[in-house]
């Protein structure tokens, strides 16, 4: 999806600049962002996202970004995040900037994590054509987390015959939401009736990580390469991350396909990727459209498990009202558990009972300014 509005949002709240359309306090020395969504979904048994069996109805999710343009080269921003359905209060980012020049850039404090496309704005629905982003990469996974509690540099790299590159390096520590859906396969006896499975905090410290960002002399056509790992083993195993990204947006179509590997040293494997496409048949109408696969491999366990499987087809009919309001309808067709679950997960692995194949609808609206 690009609109005028929409693109340059993205861009400048991915720079820590000031974005279009912000509210704008003492002569533009101050940019207060904001951004939303609730949603209602249904689905034919397995929980998915907001989408759950006999149906719900979304408490909704606000977040308030403030950004202060302290001097000519030093920025402050911060980014306050209120889900009552997903653990409350999150303060997402907050950083001091100092702009040495559009090549050099330093940060530190909690930064945005830049990986992928939507890593730094995985909250901002009006940046994507999906109500949700794909799970296996942006979900609750062991792939990315809201913010790296460090430092980084960021700048230009060049710019000439209509290729420019941009790069990020940073380094800190990370924490991720996971659901460990491991140990209830490879270790049963942990199961009990009426247990969950819940969503736990991981921390990896010091990783370093890196992307690079380039675009081509056809507008709206770009390349990333996103990779992060763990420099020391503490306090859990190292882990490496790495993953292409590759769009396209025009004014009526977008595309986008990405894909990460993820290592963990003595545990796991996991594959990711997902391919969409989204096309405005009116100036307010959108349809899209997209594919998604997730495996995961336990290493040194002969076992398999429909909970380390994710895969799904997905269709959207979005109406946008303004580029910072849309309304969005879509359906998902998935099989595998690893995001699509009962509520009880402990009886349905003790009963034999879980299902591989889910169907959600999620109607929902999502605006930014």
């Amino acid at each position: 999806m690009k609109r005028s509005g929409a693109r340059w949002l993205l861009l400048l709240v991915a720079l820590g600049s000031l974005p279009a359309g912000a509210i704008e306090v003492g002569e533009g020395k101050l940019s207060i962002n904001g951004f939303g969504s609730w949603g209602y979904g249904d689905s034919n048994g397995n929980d998915y996202t907001s989408a759950r069996h006999s149906g719900h109805f979304d408490s909704g999710e606000f977040g308030l970004a403030l950004t202060t343009a302290l001097s000519d080269q030093a920025v402050a921003a911060a980014q306050l995040r209120y889900t009552p359905e997903g653990g409350g209060l999150f303060l997402d980012w907050a950083f001091g900037e100092w702009r040495f020049s559009d090549r050099f850039r330093l940060r530190m404090g909690l930064l945005k994590h830049p990986l992928g496309i939507f890593g730094e704005v995985p909250n901002v629905g009006t940046l994507r054509p999906f109500f949700i982003l794909p799970r296996g990469i942006y979900g609750e996974t062991e792939m990315t987390g809201s913010g790296v509690e460090g430092a980084s540099l960021s700048g230009k790299l060049f710019s000439q015959g209509g290729w420019e590159a941009s790069y990020d390096l940073y380094g800190g520590s990370l924490k991720l939401r996971v659901q460990d859906v491991i140990d209830p396969i490879v270790f049963p006896a942990t199961l009990t009736p009426g247990g969950t499975e819940d969503v736990v905090i991981n921390e990896a410290k010091y990783i370093v990580g890196g992307r690079i960002v380039v675009a081509t002399p056809l507008e709206g056509l770009e390349a990333r390469l996103s990779a992060y790992g763990s420099v020391v083993q503490h306090p859990d195993n190292r882990r490496f991350v790495i993953g292409p990204s590759l769009q396209y947006t025009d004014e009526r179509f977008s595309a986008r396909a990405e894909y990460f590997f993820y290592y963990e040293q003595n545990e796991q494997r996991i594959h990711a990727a997902y391919v969409e496409a989204a096309y405005f048949l009116t100036k307010k109408l959108q349809v899209g459209a997209r594919g998604e696969l997730y495996g995961l491999h336990v290493l040194e366990a002969a076992v398999s498990s429909s909970l380390f499987d994710h895969k799904e087809v997905a269709a959207t009919v979005n109406y946008w009202f303004d580029p910072g309001l849309v309304v969005k309808l879509s359906v998902h067709a998935v099989d595998g558990n690893r995001f699509a679950q009962p509520a009880v997960l402990d009886d349905a692995l003790l009963n034999g009972t879980l299902k591989r194949s889910t169907l959600a609808t999620i109607l929902g609206m999502q605006f930014s300014f």
